[in-house]
């Protein structure tokens, strides 16, 4: 069994990639190989990603001097996505706030796969006690109304962070979940398992004191006495 390496290119993007055919048998003179896509236009040659578009096929042909007569073994090979492991995390700056209380969520996602991930979305909706006032992306953009976060393109290896200002509405004793997820993607994921993230807060409850006094306690008929009622906030 021979093997031969070839070199793929695409005009668009300028790259040229070896690909390595393996015969399909001893002197069978047919020989095929693969190579992965990478939809990033501007990259590295000889990295092993041809920067082409999803779906492209090349024909390749050699000639096999060894299996006589000598024949023309066409190898077509169909460039396949690559695949991008999207890792999603969310944290928070206080997870035992006070009502009324403006807190901050950090969420991020950072590509681990093999492939640049496009038509990314990230859906990060306000849980119930929950206000969103304002978010801040460092890739694409958030829409806090609808919690959807369109961070489009994330390169392999990158990480992209997004951070939301909200202000706690929920009743004291509220236990409050806000969960982010991968919401769309062009890719295949290789780990679908940390696609999500979530956190758990709980509104502070209040603890009030209540005490009452009298100002005379063995008063006669007809004396007039004073009640007072203290209640006092312990918090926390």
């Amino acid at each position: 069994v021979q093997q031969v390496t070839i070199q793929v290119s695409d005009a668009l993007s300028g790259d040229q990639e070896n690909v390595t055919l393996v015969e399909s048998g001893p002197d069978t003179g047919v020989f095929v190989g693969a190579i992965a896509l990478s939809s990033v236009l501007g990259g590295t040659q000889d990295d092993d990603f041809l920067k082409t578009a999803t779906g492209n096929q090349v024909a390749v042909s050699y000639m096999d001097p060894d299996f006589a007569p000598d024949t023309c073994a066409k190898s077509i090979i169909t460039l396949a996505p690559g695949a991008a492991d999207l890792q999603v995390t969310q944290s928070v700056n206080d997870s035992t706030p006070d009502q009324g209380q403006s807190i901050v969520y950090t969420v991020k996602v950072k590509n681990n796969g093999s492939a640049q991930a496009t038509s990314l979305v990230i859906s990060d909706a306000a849980p119930a006690g929950i206000a969103y006032i304002v978010g801040s992306a460092t890739y694409g953009d958030f829409d806090y109304d609808t919690g959807t976060w369109m961070v489009g393109q994330l390169p392999v290896g990158v990480e992209a962070i997004l951070t939301i200002d909200a202000e706690v509405t929920g009743e004291s004793g509220a236990s409050i979940v806000n969960t982010t997820f991968v919401q769309a993607k062009d890719q295949s994921d290789t780990v679908p398992g940390n696609d999500a993230a979530s956190t758990t807060l709980i509104v502070n409850p209040a603890d009030l004191q209540l005490t009452q006094s009298v100002n005379i306690n063995a008063p006669d008929e007809g004396q007039v006495v004073r009640y007072t009622v203290n209640v006092k906030n312990n918090g926390p």
